[in-house]
């Protein structure tokens, strides 16, 4: 990451051509996330950007979600700014003096499609902004602990790498490019032995979604809360619009942030419950 700071530092004269690469890259960035849509969204199916998530929240996704989901315009102003963010720091990298290439390159396979952010001096590269608490996976690697991938970046890098060399065996490193929106940069190698084999990931997932019923497992168990032996959802299920269906009997209660209890051994005292409410919202 020096070498992009270093722009910073010593100063370099940008020609013409080098900004105006730029402005057309955020130019054409901004005018793709308004171009009006003619259909609404379709509901979520397996993709390279989501096939590393938990096969339970995928089963939930893919047969659950109503025809007429979409987005809300708060994420996608967030998509957008996160766009913005991955366009100036691989614009940053080229300036510094590395080769970055197959920029948004269409890849094609196990019935999959998916756009690669680039290669940069021949790997694959998948830039990621991100807040603190997640851009401090990818600093210090924790993201390739188990449990610490909820959003399936790993399995998303690895389809793009396993689809351009065609062989999940071939040694290879491919990264994670990560910016933290407030200026750190951090460079996370996933080797192919990391990486899951995503042919046979795409087969497990497709013959998964096929059933009537989500896999028994949790994608996270329920967490203690307290010491009176009751239990509450962890971040990721508090975040997730399955959590109602998944853990049957969830109640929620009014705490500063709200607490959704999955087991109740000793009702709070002091807080109300809002299942009802959450649950109409």
């Amino acid at each position: 990451m020096d070498d992009i700071f270093s722009l910073f530092e010593e100063g370099k004269s940008f020609t013409e051509e080098d900004t105006k690469k730029l402005a057309d890259r955020l130019a054409s960035t901004i005018t793709k996330k308004f171009k009006p849509r003619t259909q609404k969204q379709r509901p979520d199916k397996i993709r390279p950007s989501n096939l590393g998530q938990p096969d339970r929240k995928l089963w939930y996704d893919v047969n659950r979600l109503p025809p007429t989901y979409q987005w809300s315009p708060t994420m996608l102003l967030n998509f957008l700014y996160g766009d913005i963010c991955e366009e100036l720091m691989l614009w940053l990298a080229e300036q510094s003096g590395h080769v970055v290439s197959h920029q948004q390159e269409s890849l094609n396979a196990y019935g999959l499609r998916g756009y690669m952010d680039c290669s940069i001096d021949g790997h694959t590269v998948d830039a990621k902004s991100a807040f603190a608490k997640n851009f401090s996976k990818f600093k210090d690697g924790s993201i390739r602990a188990k449990g610490s991938d909820p959003y399936g970046y790993i399995g998303q890098l690895s389809y793009y790498d396993q689809v351009r060399k065609g062989n999940h065996s071939e040694p290879s490193t491919a990264y994670f490019f990560a910016f933290d929106k407030v200026g750190q940069l951090a460079l996370t190698p996933i080797n192919h032995i990391e990486q899951p084999n995503i042919k046979q990931r795409v087969e497990h997932l497709n013959t998964t979604i096929a059933k009537d019923a989500p896999p028994p497992e949790k994608c996270y168990p329920a967490e203690p809360d307290g010491k009176k032996g009751n239990l509450k959802l962890g971040t990721q299920c508090k975040r997730c619009r399955h959590k109602f269906e998944c853990w049957p009997g969830l109640k929620v209660y009014n705490f500063k942030p709200w607490r959704y209890l999955t087991h109740v051994e000793e009702e709070p005292k002091k807080n109300q419950d809002i299942t009802q409410y959450e649950k109409d919202k």
